[in-house]
C-alpha cells in the first residue's frame, strides 16, 4: 500500500470487539479501553490504493443515485455508466481523504473528495454515522460544495450553512 499523505487519529466508540493487528505501530494510541481509534489518510490525486478506489466508486455511485431525487430519476444503465467516467475525471484530479480503523487499514469507515476549496463528495458508512467522522473527513478550507443527497443537506443546512452549493465547477 502507497504511503498517505496525512494521517490523523480520532476516537470512534464501536459496538463490535476487534481482534486484529495493528499495523499502524507508529500511531499513539491515546483512547480509553471500550473505543478503537480511526485514522484519517490523505492521498493525492492518482494515488489513492485500488482496493480504496472500488470502495469509493461502490459507496459513491450508490448512495449519490439512492440519496438523490434527481438522479434517482435516471435509468441505471445511463446513470452508472456516465456518472462512473464523472468519477474517473474527479478522481485524477481531485485528493481523497478515507477514514481507517487503526486496527484493519482495509476497513474504511468513510471518505471525501476534494480539490483546493470545492469539496465533491463525504460518504461515511450508515452504521458509523452521527460519530464526527463525517466532520473529521472535511479539509478546513472547503467553501463551495458540488454533490448533495437528502441526508447531506441536512448537515449542511444545519452545520456548513456557509457553504455554496455549485454542481457546475470542479
Amino acid at each position: 500500500m502507497q504511503t498517505p499523505e496525512h494521517n490523523t487519529e480520532h476516537n470512534l466508540a464501536v459496538s463490535m470487539e476487534m481482534e486484529v493487528e495493528n499495523p499502524a505501530a507508529d500511531i499513539l494510541q491515546t483512547q480509553p479501553e471500550d473505543q478503537t481509534t480511526y485514522s484519517i489518510l490523505e492521498f493525492m490525486p492518482e494515488e489513492v490504493p485500488k482496493d480504496y478506489v472500488n470502495y469509493i466508486y461502490a459507496k459513491w455511485l450508490r448512495s449519490a443515485k439512492y440519496g438523490n431525487d434527481i438522479y434517482k430519476k435516471i435509468p441505471s444503465e445511463y446513470y452508472y455508466k456516465s456518472y462512473s467516467r464523472y468519477l474517473d475525471s474527479l478522481l485524477h484530479r481531485c485528493k481523497v481523504r478515507l477514514a481507517v480503523l487503526d486496527d484493519d487499514k482495509d476497513v474504511l469507515l468513510g471518505f471525501a473528495c476534494y480539490k483546493d476549496k470545492i469539496l465533491h463528495y463525504v460518504y461515511v458508512n450508515r452504521e458509523q454515522r452521527r460519530q464526527g467522522i463525517g466532520k473529521s473527513l472535511l479539509p478546513k478550507e472547503i467553501e463551495i460544495y458540488t454533490h448533495y443527497t437528502k441526508d447531506g443537506i441536512k448537515i449542511v443546512d444545519n452545520k456548513l450553512s456557509d457553504l455554496i452549493f455549485n454542481p457546475f465547477i470542479g
